[in-house]
């Protein structure tokens, strides 16, 4: 129910419309019309003889009708059901986000040893006459950033990574500190949904975990120590090449079972959805 008194939008549609803001993620599966105006210019008069008065008392009681005709013909729904599905949905979510950037992680982790691939492949008379050349390479690190005030984040103490971002669960303080109350653990092991260790090794951060891209320089020697290269000239190369193949399959198999992972939530999530709608 939002009020106006001009005729126009209510500027407020923008603010729930936000990304910032809760309800946005509920609006795509309201249907439409997704909110109603009251006119409240005559919300304080009587309903006197004035023409214009008469007109403003008929527009809001006919904004109440439509009001009141959506919300008796919305379904039924049990409120404890509700917010069990709603759990279920942020849960689900979470483990979407998660997935997401593990796969995010794995493309850009394929893309850098694509890079170091052709880069060594194209200098591979250098390698063989041991000679050291730079190797140019875009890589996705972590940043820290710290949290706004009012703003909660879940993440895990073992693997180091976020788990619930941002995390809107009910906090609980026993004897002083702060108790993970998190949906993401409120199942039968009691463990976390998208990492799987216990609520225990879990903590409310102060920050949370961005990536980005950088673009780095690295010697042929420095590859080929990481890869604990020992034999000389061109069995270097090859052996090197032989080996960034390997860790490139290898990171796309896991990002193709990431991939079913995705569809398996996308799925779940639109079973339980309101209207099938997946956002």
């Amino acid at each position: 129910m939002l009020t106006f008194c001009d005729g126009e939008t209510p500027q407020v549609i923008n603010s729930l419309k936000s990304k910032d803001c809760i309800f946005s993620t509920i609006i795509p599966e309201i249907d439409n019309p997704w909110y109603f105006k009251f006119n409240n210019s005559a919300i304080y008069k009587d309903n006197t003889e004035d023409v214009f008065t008469q007109m403003f008392w008929k527009l809001g009681m006919k904004s109440f009708d439509d009001f009141i005709t959506k919300l008796v013909n919305l379904p039924r729904i049990s409120l404890e059901k509700s917010r069990e599905v709603l759990k279920s949905r942020e849960c689900i979510k979470a483990q979407l986000d998660a997935i997401k950037i593990s796969l995010n992680n794995g493309f850009s982790k394929m893309n850098e040893i694509k890079e170091i691939y052709e880069q060594l492949y194209l200098n591979r008379e250098k390698v063989k006459n041991n000679e050291n050349f730079t190797i140019t390479k875009t890589k996705t690190v972590e940043k820290r950033v710290d949290l706004k005030k009012g703003e909660v984040v879940l993440g895990c103490l073992k693997c180091d990574g976020i788990c619930h971002d941002p995390c809107h669960c009910p906090h609980v303080f026993e004897d002083g500190e702060e108790k993970v109350t998190c949906y993401l653990h409120q199942n039968e092991s009691g463990n976390c949904v998208v990492c799987g260790h216990s609520h225990k090794d879990h903590r409310y951060w102060k920050y949370r975990i961005v990536y980005e891209t950088v673009t780095k320089q690295r010697t042929a020697q420095d590859i080929l120590d990481r890869y604990n290269e020992g034999k000389k000239g061109v069995a270097d190369a090859e052996s090197i090449l032989k080996k960034l193949e390997e860790e490139y399959y290898n990171i796309q198999m896991e990002c193709y079972d990431k991939e079913i992972e995705l569809v398996e939530c996308v799925n779940k999530l639109s079973e339980i959805a309101l209207n099938g709608k997946v956002t």
